[in-house]
């Protein structure tokens, strides 16, 4: 293999790895190049796959909701909804009581909140926590 097509087929690889994430059989069977040398450039030009396919999960995490803001504002609706559900729901009914337990999974789900000191008043911001914040 020539030095240049040994460079153009790394530099498919790159690509095949970072950006499009495949397995190594999968790139091995696309380049007709065996594993063993997939492994050594894939340890030979870490530093520019790595990136790649850390970019490539973000693009993920977006197209699917993934971020931390994200999961906890969709977690909030939920939390919300149970809450307003639980309001008017008869609290005799058996059902009730699978909603307080949703209601305690996806509250354990929300990120902490802090209850905000303010003097002498505490202001609780979420009663299922203990944190605290002063503000001057």
């Amino acid at each position: 293999m020539k030095k240049k097509e040994s460079l153009e087929l790394q530099d498919k690889f790159i690509q095949l790895r970072g950006v499009e994430g495949k397995s190594f059989q999968a790139i091995s069977d696309e380049l007709g190049v065996p594993r063993k040398p997939l492994l050594d450039w894939h340890k030979r030009h870490k530093a520019r796959i790595l990136p790649l396919m850390d970019f490539r999960l973000e693009q993920m995490a977006e197209k699917y909701r993934f971020t931390e803001i994200q999961k906890a504002e969709a977690m909030g609706i939920i939390y919300n909804r149970i809450l307003e559900a639980i309001e008017v729901k008869d609290l005799s009914e058996l059902p009730a009581g699978k909603l307080v337990q949703l209601l305690v999974a996806v509250q354990e789900k929300l990120p902490p909140c802090k209850r905000i000191r303010t003097g002498d008043a505490v202001i609780p911001d979420n009663l299922f926590h203990d944190e605290e914040v002063e503000i001057a």
